[in-house]
């Protein structure tokens, strides 16, 4: 991340202790709106990520979707 350098990083709860970025916001703290959604959808395709490579071992419905 450090390399990447960006602006705001949201994180998953579980992870924060483990993360060492001084912009990083859990996951349950973002309050707007507009972000809230934005962190949710984020979530969504990590998650869809993992599903795609490690449990299906499909990577190329990855590439489809991130198309």
């Amino acid at each position: 991340m450090n390399e990447l350098s960006p602006a705001i990083v949201v994180i998953d709860p579980r992870l924060d202790p483990y993360i060492d970025y001084p912009r990083k916001i859990p996951e349950n703290r973002v309050t707007r709106r507009h972000e809230r959604v934005l962190a949710l959808l984020a979530g969504n395709v990590a998650y869809f990520a993992y599903w795609a490579t490690e449990i299906k071992k499909r990577p190329e419905l990855l590439q489809q979707v991130l198309k």
